[in-house]
């Protein structure tokens, strides 16, 4: 039987059932007159219409290279800039702090041009010391940074002159850009305590400054008016109001109380489309909910259990069932169909003959007990498990849900329990997503995965700038993740966002740095 050790008092198991019942009706009841008495009391109430509100997952953690969550980086993408980012409908690559760029043509030194006279919010200016802090602050084992996976081939970084950085690698690597797109490379100031206030009293070089914050409920801005960019933010001022579940936020925009919500659950769409005052907007990306068990405990590192978790799943009736349709089928191997590293190596059927006979010769011939723990307010996790649920029954594995808020999850239970579902977001190069999920000794390696051979495919893929040969890599990275991963991986989902009718020019991007400064309340 696979359970977490220790029960939290706020963890709640739940059936389908209980967790309709209980998110229709007593606890969103109780919520909302809650928030609209503080919104009515709020001290920026009075200016609505100079005023952008959004509605957004609290986390506690704000600081650029020490977030874990993406709704963190919805707040982060007003307060910092990045090097580059992605913009416009056709989430288009573009400069933002670098101005330029340059590479070797072993693509193993890369230079960057940074733009002029940008200033962080507490007054000094940007420069290369602060890109190099950025960066040498991943390797700091005390910020204990996720992006040191991502950074580890850097060898030395160099400063040219005030406004020139140069990166010398340890092997070439032709996306070294797209690594600068991650949620968690906002630039920060050399000169600036980011261990003190980072999450208290940030300060970037972003479009918007925050003037107030109450953890865990607001974060009030206020334009920029140094920004680099002239005549941007064209909102005077932003807050972002911070409520756990998905049901009270949308209750919140349709009340007037708030202009946008990101991460719409699914079921929600809708309701959405019905209400005159309110417009969805749709986003295809490479967001996934796996279910990933740790391969170095009992059950799961025996991989015919593994396999069996994997062979219960009807993909296609789950992407209709819990997105609405909204997605692409997945095959456990994290590569997205519409990445140009993707390879079609077929869908794997349900099969629960197979999947019996699999748990039978593993040792469980009468079925298997699991408990998954799990966001219970990111959509569209709690519908996966849920749906998974069901469809594990006939195998007789016998699921088990503990579902908690966000911040209970990541503190409690991420990387710690046997088996989890969490939100996984979107990365433009996907080797990237699994030098981070699936390498061996990674800070985010959920399923405590390790095989020498993946590590070796993944080290090839890297260095390989031939897109031809290294597809072929990938392919074998594919094959064996489907095979051997510690992950269901059932489907890709698509981002929505809702807004009022008097919001123009909000966008959202894939990698979750949604762009709040061409906003227009109009």
């Amino acid at each position: 039987m696979s359970k977490g050790k220790k029960k939290d008092s706020q963890a709640k198991k739940v059936t389908r059932r209980e967790f309709i019942k209980t998110t229709a009706c007593a606890g969103v009841a109780m919520t909302v007159p809650g928030i609209f008495n503080l919104l009515s009391k709020s001290a920026y109430a009075q200016s609505s219409k100079k005023t952008l509100r959004v509605v957004a997952i609290p986390h506690p953690k704000i600081t650029p290279g020490q977030m874990t969550s993406g709704p963190a980086a919805n707040v982060v993408g007003c307060i910092y800039d990045y090097l580059f980012r992605l913009e416009g409908k056709e989430q288009k690559f573009t400069y933002s702090l670098a101005e330029s760029t340059e590479h070797s043509s072993d693509m193993t030194q890369w230079t960057f041009k940074l733009r002029e006279k940008v200033k962080f919010h507490h007054g000094t200016e940007f420069t290369a010391d602060d890109v190099i802090f950025t960066v040498n602050r991943y390797f700091d084992k005390t910020v204990a940074s996720p992006m040191r996976a991502m950074f580890e081939h850097i060898d030395k970084i160099e400063k040219k002159d005030r406004y020139l950085v140069r990166f010398l690698l340890k092997r070439p690597d032709p996306d070294f850009l797209l690594k600068f797109l991650e949620y968690n490379t906002a630039m920060l100031a050399h000169d600036y305590d980011y261990n003190q206030f980072g999450n208290t009293k940030p300060s970037g070089t972003g479009a918007y400054k925050v003037v107030n914050m109450t953890p865990g409920q607001r974060v009030y801005m206020e334009r920029n008016p140094d920004y680099f960019i002239r005549g941007f933010p064209k909102v005077d001022n932003l807050e972002f109001i911070l409520i756990q579940e998905p049901q009270t936020q949308l209750m919140t925009v349709e009340a007037g109380q708030a202009d946008i919500m990101t991460w719409v659950p699914f079921d929600f769409l809708s309701r959405s489309r019905q209400n005159p005052e309110l417009t969805p907007q749709g986003l295809p990306t490479s967001f996934h909910a796996p279910i990933s068990m740790r391969c170095d405990q009992p059950p799961f590192n025996d991989n015919r259990v593994r396999q069996a978790m994997k062979l219960v799943v009807d993909r296609k009736m789950m992407v209709q069932t819990t997105v609405a349709g909204y997605g692409e089928v997945a095959n456990d191997d994290f590569i997205w169909p519409k990445s140009i590293l993707y390879n079609d190596i077929g869908i794997k059927e349900r099969n629960i003959d197979n999947a019996k006979e699999l748990l039978s010769k593993a040792g469980y011939p009468k079925g298997l007990d699991v408990e998954i723990h799990c966001e219970s307010n990111k959509p569209p996790v709690m519908d996966v498990v849920l749906t998974f649920q069901q469809m594990a029954k006939p195998a007789g594995i016998n699921v088990q849900i503990v579902g908690v808020t966000t911040d209970i999850y990541y503190a409690k239970y991420w990387l710690k329990a046997p088996v989890t579902c969490t939100s996984w977001g979107h990365r433009e190069n996907p080797l990237d997503l699994l030098i981070q999920t699936v390498k061996t000794g990674v800070p985010w390696n959920e399923g405590h995965y390790s095989n020498p051979d993946l590590d070796k495919m993944l080290a090839d893929a890297l260095v390989e700038v031939d897109l031809k040969k290294r597809k072929e890599i990938v392919k074998k990275i594919q094959l064996l993740l489907s095979e051997e991963g510690p992950s269901v991986v059932p489907f890709f989902y698509n981002l929505f966002a809702v807004t009022r009718k008097r919001v123009a020019g909000f966008q959202q991007t894939r990698n979750f740095v949604n762009d709040y400064r061409f906003v227009e309340i109009v």
